[in-house]
């Protein structure tokens, strides 16, 4: 294995010289598992100048769950590790009980943790891989004096779909990992050598007996890295959308992108407590519009999982010459998205400042409006701070102006529209706060059921978004019972019927309070 790196580095060093991969398998060999994994609302077809992709050979209503999949591997990055369980990717924020469990770390590598028992008997086939690796290379990190001592998600990701591979002997998961897009033949000379050096990190984080099993010679591991990057999707939490990991799914990845996307890939719920692949079902592909028969099904996705600051060149790049005081704008909204989890306070003024700014007609340079780059990104950054903050009030005006720009960004029933409206609409309903000194702005709170009435209304338009952006629990099966809408639909269709019963509990006040009136007026 060292000497076929060292010939790599040569070939790579070389000029007009290229690594020549291994032949690669039979095409219908490498294609053999796609039918057995799109179900009848998804078809493979050759798209006229776009290559191989997915068409809906009966259509389908928008809203439709086109596609219901297991990715090979999810994992959490390292933000998200402390706080969420590593296989059900649940913190305790997203139990329905008033007491969550308490997350159980492993005890050998004490960095994983686990909200149950039965979570980290599901995991241990592949954790127990991982947590020696884990434990090596974080030795060799401190030994070295590195600052970060734990692999990135995306090397852990890598690692996990190797000893994946390694424990379904016999089955499809390498060739589905070979059925992915390399583009290796198309990378630069920084590419090609960001690459190698994942390879040596996934080489010294698996060892080379393991890496060797799935990949004979550098130029395969290259391959391998290069379909990684090109291919991933960014693992969200159901209930909110935030980043909380990375997920690799090849069935999903054939898919052809579009700027105007007629599907989008969501992650609905959260996986089971069980290791069956039909209970850990957690990504989806959901129609956001009506589509016709045979036509060819797309999405649009930046990929989150490269390190942010090379989303932000792809940014930069994308929206340069949009305004004259742009660069300056981009500087500010990056240290704010810097500062959100260090000093949140500071990231508040940071990026109330820079809304002000931007949203502030000064001649030559005119006010942007809300959907412009990056005006509606600070306005969802300071959203997320003063949610966190529990600045509701400051957080409703914030949600208001976000609402206008994702509106005008995105058709109706993407999930990024569904969670502002989402988001927004908890917030009409949020009581205020209780206030000792003015108790009684709170007993007008509850008696005011013609506002809050209209307040439910806006749940129940931001149901309606949520139920066509996460899909309607099918897999060309027909809808499944309670999946319409995953995880956010059912935190909404209760929340709608506590603020009901709220209401009418404000009704039955009101009246007495009108009794007791008329008794003293008598």
């Amino acid at each position: 294995m060292a000497g076929d790196w060292a010939q790599l580095k040569q070939r790579r060093a070389a000029k007009d010289r290229t690594a020549t991969p291994a032949p690669p398998p039979p095409r219908e060999r490498l294609d053999s598992w796609i039918s057995d994994a799109l179900p009848p609302t998804l078809a493979v077809e050759h798209i006229p100048g776009r290559g191989r992709g997915l068409v809906a050979p009966n259509g389908a209503k928008a809203g439709t769950t086109l596609l219901a999949t297991a990715p090979l591997v999810s994992v959490l990055d390292a933000r998200n590790l402390p706080h969420r369980c590593s296989h059900c990717f649940r913190s305790g924020d997203d139990f329905d009980d008033s007491h969550p469990p308490k997350l159980l770390q492993c005890s050998l590598c004490h960095t994983l943790q686990y909200c149950s028992s039965a979570c980290q008997t599901s995991d241990w086939p592949i954790h127990k891989k991982e947590c020696a690796a884990i434990r090596a290379a974080i030795k060799r990190r401190k030994e070295s004096g590195s600052k970060h001592l734990l692999p990135d998600a995306p090397l852990r990701a890598l690692a996990r779909l190797l000893w994946s591979a390694q424990l379904a002997a016999g089955k499809d998961v390498w060739q589905q990992v070979e059925s992915l897009e390399s583009h290796r033949s198309n990378l630069t000379a920084d590419e090609q050598e960001r690459f190698f050096q994942l390879s040596v990190s996934l080489s010294a984080y698996v060892g080379q007996d393991t890496l060797a099993q799935s990949c004979p010679d550098g130029a395969v591991v290259i391959d391998l890295c290069s379909r990684f990057v090109s291919n991933s999707f960014a693992l969200t939490c159901p209930t909110d959308l935030s980043n909380i990991g990375v997920s690799i799914s090849p069935v999903t990845a054939l898919i052809n992108h579009s700027c105007v996307p007629n599907a989008v890939v969501v992650f609905p719920s959260f996986p089971k407590s069980t290791p069956s692949s039909s209970t850990s079902i957690h990504m989806a592909v959901v129609a956001l519009r009506d589509l016709e028969r045979g036509e060819e099904v797309v999405t649009s996705y930046v990929d989150l999982s490269l390190p942010c600051e090379e989303r932000q060149k792809e940014l930069q790049e994308r929206y340069k010459d949009v305004h004259p005081a742009i660069e300056a704008a981009k500087k500010a909204y990056m240290d704010a998205e810097k500062a959100q989890y260090t000093d949140p306070r500071l990231a508040a003024l940071q990026l109330s400042n820079l809304i002000s700014a931007l949203t502030t007609s000064l001649s030559p340079s005119p006010a942007l409006a809300p959907s412009a780059y990056p005006l509606y990104s600070a306005l969802q950054l300071l959203l997320t701070v003063q949610l966190h903050a529990h600045q509701f009030e400051a957080a409703l005006a914030t949600s208001s102006v976000a609402l206008r720009g994702a509106r005008a960004l995105f058709p109706s029933g993407h999930p990024v529209l569904a969670l502002l409206l989402t988001t927004h609409a908890r917030l009409l309903t949020t009581p205020p706060a209780s206030d000792p000194a003015h108790p009684e702005q709170e007993m007008q709170y509850w008696m005011a059921t013609d506002r809050r009435g209209a307040d439910v209304q806006a749940l129940v338009a931001a149901l309606k978004q949520v139920e066509v952006a996460f899909g309607d629990g099918s897999q060309g099966e027909g809808v499944r019972p309670g999946m319409k809408g995953g995880e956010m639909a059912a935190m909404l269709r209760t929340l709608i019927r506590d603020q009901e019963e709220g209401i009418e509990m404000g009704r039955r006040m009101r009246m007495a309070a009108q009794q007791q009136q008329q008794q003293q007026q008598a």
